[in-house]
């Protein structure tokens, strides 16, 4: 009988003191410099093949967070991090997914990976990659073909080998997930090849934390690794920063900062850019971070820090009431209140910073202070503004916080508020005119914005669309990016039809029409969501309907009519043809076959109502008396039509 005896424990695990974070949309993913010794052990076959590292007594490796979402300028986060993993000398690199930014063709996706290849080509040391959600969203592919383009270029979804003593086991989220086709091939293949193990200590890695997003699905892994008994380590990207969930039975949790990747426009640049480097010995491991471009040793970034930075991040702890005006002359542009709520258990210092145009006034800037906790501040300020030029000016406060944390300095979260800014006459001008009917004529290369501050977890977006077939992209309502908010999509390349799309808790949710939409003729279409199912109406009538859902998550993007934001708000996907009567409210009007009204009318849970009818100074008045006027970007003029 084999008797193993495993000596193991954890020598200070380092989590980084995160900080800032990159605009920086890491673009691609690649498999570097070429492993010597046995190819890894796989049952997922056909793909590029990996081989396990040479076995030394003793060896450190290096772990690099998620890449993406971001910009490209992150490349160089990633290049300077394989520089400083040469010179450490590690003797190989885990990626702990998203690494490529999907949600694109297999064209620009092969671009991508191509970019990343070069970037991590610098490695002198073998890669190991974990798969991640937007590793493999490539648009036009079903999923089988998706999986089969990540295996040809990355390698298998799950794999395991040995280095010395240590077994090291990939595992792909995405398949754990409950009612994945392949989630018990992965099991079972898991628990047979960590029972056939000799290996003393288990390393798993796995993209997503799901320990704590999706407790219920793990379990069947933490129990597998609880039965087996000996000391192990999982270790996840998905999260902003270092954190150290510590042990659970004979396995400890922990998850790696981001790598290159941009934390939703919340945070600033650079120091939360780091590497986890593992030292492994017989006895033992130690985690300790450093700075990407860096070999300084991290302090502890602890769950409790974690959590409160988290909270500033999610929370509405700064915040814009109140709006500026501006009109055909210079005068009075009103003024707004700046509103600080301090969530956490801790006193942090703040920065205000106020911006507009050349021509406006505003009469605080540079401020800064400390918020207690419980705390509550509100900062007025008033604003003279110049005339109006046809374009919506951009007025913008930008609030930073200095959170402290435990492991030395600060954690700084930023937070980017557009301040409504309202046409003088716009409520005036706002009404429907029943007798000469206006709508919005889009040639692609325009659309209108909505700074629309509201977040409901129950909805209606609906409009009234005319347009040829359509082709490529293109969207008629939409504030959803980086999987949250919400939109209406008009089509997509490779003759996707209409579909109605929304980030939530569980993931993202689409209902898609199966039979396209007549052309060419004025359709109403209306997107509905009441908390657990997306449905899309055709003229009253039930088009399509999602699977159950969870909480609607809404992004701090702008809404765009004919066009839907980027990850830096710009518009993009933008429509041809006409739009009119658009409204978005905080209920669920239908929920069976209707006729819909050519001309809505607002009530207290309407959020937005364009009529199109009287455009005024480059806006679109906003008939539900909340003032969330629109503003036209780009190319964009008003067409009559019939009614």
């Amino acid at each position: 009988m084999l008797m193993r005896v495993f000596i193991g424990y954890w020598l200070g695990s380092c989590g980084g003191v995160c900080g800032r974070m990159f605009a920086a949309c890491l673009v691609a993913l690649g498999v570097s410099a070429a492993a010597s010794g046995e190819p890894v052990r796989t049952d997922d076959a056909g793909g590029r093949g990996l081989d396990a590292p040479r076995e030394t007594e003793r060896f450190t490796f290096a772990v690099f967070g998620d890449s993406v979402p971001g910009a490209s300028s992150g490349l160089s986060v990633v290049e300077r991090a394989a520089e400083t993993a040469n010179q450490l000398g590690v003797r190989f690199v885990m990626t702990t997914g998203n690494m490529v930014q999907g949600d694109t063709s297999a064209g620009a996706w092969a671009e991508r990976v191509g970019e990343y290849r070069r970037a991590m080509s610098a490695l002198s040391s073998p890669w190991y990659p974990v798969a991640g959600p937007l590793d493999y969203a490539i648009r036009s592919l079903d999923d089988g073909a998706r999986a089969a383009a990540y295996r040809d270029q990355f390698g298998p979804m799950y794999y395991a080998f040995d280095s010395g003593w240590v077994g090291v086991f990939v595992l792909s989220s995405g398949m754990l997930e409950a009612g994945h086709a392949g989630r018990e091939r992965q099991l079972r293949w898991f628990e047979a090849e960590l029972a056939g193990s000799d290996a003393e200590q288990v390393f798993v890695f796995v993209h997503e934390p799901m320990w704590r997003r999706d407790a219920e699905a793990w379990s069947g892994v933490h129990e597998i690794l609880r039965a087996d008994g000996r000391p192990t380590r999982v270790i996840s990207g998905g999260t902003r920063y270092s954190r150290d969930d510590g042990p659970v039975n004979n396995v400890r949790y922990y998850s790696v900062a981001m790598t290159g990747a941009f934390a939703a426009g919340t945070h600033g640049y650079a120091s939360s850019h780091s590497i986890t480097l593992v030292d492994v010995t017989r006895r033992g491991h130690r985690l300790a971070v450093v700075p990407y471009d860096a070999t300084a040793s991290g302090d502890l970034f602890l769950s409790a820090d974690a959590d409160a930075v988290g909270a500033l991040s999610g929370t509405g702890w700064a915040s814009v009431e109140g709006f500026v005006q501006a009109g055909a002359e210079h005068g009075d542009g009103a003024g707004f209140e700046v509103v600080l709520e301090n969530p956490t258990e801790k006193r942090f210092a703040f920065e205000i910073e106020t911006m507009a145009p050349d021509g406006w006034a505003l009469t605080r800037d540079g401020v800064s202070g400390r918020i207690e906790p419980g705390q509550t501040l509100r900062l007025p300020v008033l604003a003279e503004s110049p005339a109006l030029t046809g374009t919506r000016p951009s007025v913008e406060v930008v609030v930073t916080a200095r959170y402290p944390v435990a492991g030395g300095g600060t954690q700084p979260v930023i937070r980017r508020l557009p301040v409504p800014v309202r046409p003088r006459g716009a409520e005036e001008a706002a009404g429907a005119k029943r007798g000469e009917n206006g709508a919005l004529a889009l040639d692609g290369n325009g659309a209108v914005r909505v700074d629309l501050g509201a977040t409901p977890w129950r909805m209606t977006a609906e409009c009234w669309v005319k347009s040829d077939r359509p082709e490529g992209s293109a969207v008629l309502i939409s504030r959803f990016a980086s999987e949250m908010g919400f939109g209406v999509t008009w089509s997509r390349p490779g003759g996707v039809l209409p579909a109605g799309v929304l980030g939530t808790d569980r993931g993202v949710t689409r209902a898609v029409l199966a039979e396209p939409p007549e052309w060419g003729v004025w359709t109403h279409v209306a997107l509905t969501y009441d908390g657990r199912v997306a449905r899309l109406f055709v003229d009253g009538q039930l088009g399509a309907e999602s699977e159950a859902a969870g909480d609607l998550l809404h992004a701090e993007m702008p809404l765009y009519i004919g066009a839907e934001p980027n990850g830096l708000g710009d518009p993009v996907s933008q429509f041809v043809g006409l739009i009119d009567e658009v409204r978005v409210s905080s209920v669920v009007r239908y929920e069976g076959a209707f006729t819909p009204e050519r001309v809505f009318d607002a009530d207290e849970r309407t959020l937005l109502l364009l009529h199109f009818d009287t455009p005024l100074l480059g806006a679109h008045p906003d008939d539900s008396g909340r003032g969330n006027h629109g503003w036209q970007v780009g190319r964009v003029r008003i067409e009559r039509a019939e009614r």
